[in-house]
């Protein structure tokens, strides 16, 4: 991958984390209004999710840092 690859996945994750959150703040109210197990448990997988991508992400800009990606790279993947 090349930088622009990486930084191109960061910025989706970033999105991806975003809305994560916002998932999980609107089940998380719906659980503290209703009392509703499935909106508890909604709402945990969303946060659990996007503290997965922000993993993804840390990992994404170590590999910046250490210049572990191939700058001639043709191929989009990750």
């Amino acid at each position: 991958m090349t930088e622009n690859m990486i930084l191109s996945l960061i910025k989706k994750y970033e999105g991806n984390v975003e809305r994560n959150r916002r998932y999980a703040e609107y089940y998380n109210a719906e659980f503290e209004q209703t009392g509703s197990h499935n909106a508890y448990f909604i709402s945990r997988n969303f946060y659990r999710e996007a503290e997965h991508c922000r993993t993804i992400i840390e990992r994404y800009r170590e590999m910046i840092r250490n210049g572990e990606f191939n700058p001639q790279s043709e191929v989009y993947g990750h």
